[in-house]
C-alpha cells in the first residue's frame, strides 16, 4: 500500500508557525488538552498562522496532541487534513492512543 501526501510537509507548517509567532505546538507541550481546529477557514485560536496556512497549502483542518514522555510533555503531535471536519473527538481518541503507545 501506498500513502501520497496531498498535505504539505511539515516543515512547511513549522517554517509559517515560526515566522508569525503562533501555531500549535508550544501550547500542547504545556498542557493536557487536544485541540482541534475543524475548519482553518472558519476562524482559529491561531488566526494569522491559520490565514497563512489556508493561503499557502491545501490543508484546511488541523488536530495537535502533547506528547508525554515519563510524566513530562516534550512535543506534540500535531495532524493535519486536507478536508475541513476531519477531526472530532473519534479522532482525538485514536491520537491518544498513538501517543500512549509511544512511551
Amino acid at each position: 500500500m501506498s500513502f501520497r501526501s496531498r498535505v504539505a510537509p511539515p516543515a512547511v507548517f513549522t517554517s509559517l508557525a515560526e515566522l508569525v509567532q503562533e501555531g500549535s505546538t508550544p501550547e500542547e507541550i504545556y498542557d493536557r488538552t487536544a485541540h482541534i481546529q475543524p475548519d482553518l477557514t472558519q476562524g482559529s485560536r491561531w488566526p494569522v498562522f491559520a490565514a497563512r496556512v489556508v493561503a499557502a497549502t491545501p490543508v484546511r483542518g488541523a488536530m495537535s496532541v502533547g506528547l508525554p514522555v515519563d510524566r513530562a510533555k516534550v512535543g506534540a503531535l500535531n495532524l493535519f487534513s486536507d478536508m475541513p471536519n476531519a477531526f472530532d473527538s473519534t479522532s482525538v481518541g485514536h491520537a491518544y492512543v498513538l501517543v500512549r503507545s509511544e512511551r
